[in-house]
């Protein structure tokens, strides 16, 4: 079935939140976007306005594969050139029958989607009813830290000569676009206006809670005060049941979980935490719990009790949610077909941050920076141009060309195991794009070495970790990703900490050139570069 939405893109001056005035680039005049939902199997068809007069937009559905359609995953100077002022333009999103989950969507043209362009998406599917114990209704809250001054005038003062590791600090914290900070919560009351900002849930129902970090920068951690989550679905992977008090998520990772309360009362508080261990530096206005209401009443009422935080939140090494206690559902990791441990193609990609050229501190994988290309993509330019194009990818190559690290598949079937070694003091949420990987290996110290595979095989979890698209590596630690070469098309592999993807740390994964280079593409689709 087709799916249309509309977009109509645009800014809106000066909006007041929390006393500080800034502008707003939103979607249909929301803020944040609303949101998607379509079935598995479906086709979305997202139709965009750019009505801006100054600046390019370009969108990608955080998760999903793109099958047979790589050219509209939207990233921005790597599959497609953005839409351009007063342009339009319109994706083609088909689903898979095995997608479904939590999903989000968001700009990927530089700083823009700290602006506002971003939303929540949810993929129905029966056959992922049939393995969850049945609910009535849905809750999704998008969580983001935010800022009050543009992104991209941050990002000038960021990316200046001797600033390592100085991200700019958020100010404020919102939850579904509110600004809920417990010290002035009450003061939304007036008129019972703050209602708006609580959730009701009927007691008598069960419902479904599905929680994304649409943030660009901070982790949080997610709980609900006197409430049980039993976590059922990371990413659009079914995971074994798993009881917990709270979740850590990381920027673009999501969570779906249902609720129990361990103490009956009329209404509780909603934290999501932000760790503000992961700044260089604090900012006294940001108060780091933001808050919002759960309410079993359709009256409303403040709760009447608040849980209190162990050291104020978070750990000094900014840790994601251990990744071993997240057990994917009737699924095993793919293994070779020899029988051995070992994946067809090992890679190494070392990350580090240092003080390159005008002592510009930029992100690394390995060797390489990323720089986006100017009016082309790297996509096109494998299409249509021929001092680009190159033959690496048939003998699974490595390349660098003009500020473009590729990492080229092209055997079908093929098992890639991808050793991420973080040389850097702070912890980054590395996402895939157009995939999912195994995690079978994740440490906050230590080293890894491929005679793991046969000397210590207890190091890696080789029978159903989780299975995911996003996923944090600790400072000075590792992990070790598999990827089942599968679905044909040029994918970003990137920290999904908005700073850093700006400072270079992305690299591009040219999956079965042989097979995507021969999919129709639309001459719009062309004629944007």
């Amino acid at each position: 079935k087709e799916r249309h939405y509309f977009f109509n893109i645009t800014n809106i001056l000066k909006v007041d939140a929390n006393g500080a005035i800034r502008n707003l680039t939103v979607i249909n005049g929301q803020y944040p976007g609303p949101l998607l939902e379509a079935n598995s199997g479906d086709t979305i068809f997202l139709h965009v306005f750019n009505q801006m007069e100054d600046e390019p937009v370009s969108f990608h559905l955080h998760g999903l594969f793109y099958p047979n359609n790589t050219f509209d995953d939207g990233a921005s100077s790597i599959n497609v050139c953005p839409i351009p002022p007063s342009g339009n333009y319109t994706y083609r999103i088909p689903v898979g029958e095995n997608e479904y989950g939590t999903y989000w969507y968001h700009s990927h043209w530089s700083t823009q989607y700290a602006d506002g362009v971003y939303g929540p998406v949810i993929l129905h599917s029966p056959k992922e009813d049939a393995n969850l114990t049945s609910y009535d209704a849905d809750r999704i809250y998008v969580v983001n830290d935010y800022y009050y001054e543009n992104a991209d005038t941050l990002l000038d003062d960021y990316l200046v000569p001797d600033n390592e590791n100085s991200e700019p600090n958020p100010d404020a914290g919102l939850i579904s676009g509110t600004y809920s900070q417990a010290s002035n919560y009450l003061t939304l009351a007036d008129n019972g206006t703050a209602y708006k900002t609580a959730t009701y849930y009927d007691p008598k129902l069960t419902y479904r809670i599905r929680v994304a970090n649409v943030g660009f920068f901070l982790p949080f951690e997610f709980s609900i005060d006197e409430h049980t989550l039993s976590l059922v679905e990371v990413e659009g992977t079914l995971i074994e049941p798993f009881e917990t008090s709270y979740v850590d998520v990381s920027v673009g990772e999501r969570y779906s979980f249902f609720v129990k309360r361990t103490v009956e009362r009329d209404a509780y508080w909603i934290h999501a935490r932000f760790n503000t261990f992961c700044q260089a530096s604090n900012n006294p206005d940001f108060s780091s719990d933001v808050m919002a209401i759960v309410s079993y009443n359709d009256t409303y009422s403040v709760p009447e009790s608040k849980e209190t935080w162990s050291y104020n939140g978070g750990t000094p090494k900014c840790l994601d949610f251990p990744q071993s206690e997240l057990r994917t559902l009737n699924a095993q990791v793919p293994m070779n077909k020899n029988g051995s441990n070992r994946p067809d193609l090992y890679v190494e990609l070392d990350v580090t941050f240092f003080n390159g050229a005008y002592q510009m501190t930029y992100g690394y994988f390995n060797e390489y920076t990323w720089k986006p290309m100017s009016n082309s993509s790297t996509m096109h330019e494998l299409l249509f141009n021929e001092n680009f194009q190159n033959d690496a990818h048939k003998s699974n190559q490595q390349t660098f060309t003009n500020n473009q690290y590729v990492l080229n598949f092209d055997t079908r079937g093929m098992i890639v195991d991808l050793l991420i070694n973080n040389f850097d003091d702070g912890s980054h949420p590395f996402h895939l794009h157009g995939y999912k990987f195994w995690v079978l290996a994740s440490s906050e110290s230590g080293s890894f070495y491929p005679s793991f595979y046969e000397d210590h095989p207890e190091r890696l979890d080789l029978t159903n970790p989780i299975l995911r698209d996003t996923v944090s590596v600790a400072p000075f630690g590792f992990a070790v990703l598999r990827v089942v070469i599968d679905n044909p098309g040029i994918f970003p592999f990137h920290c999904h900490i908005g700073w850093h993807i700006e400072a270079g740390l992305l690299l591009t994964v040219n999956a079965l050139q042989s097979e995507w280079s021969h999919q129709n593409y639309s001459k719009e689709w062309a004629n944007m570069c």
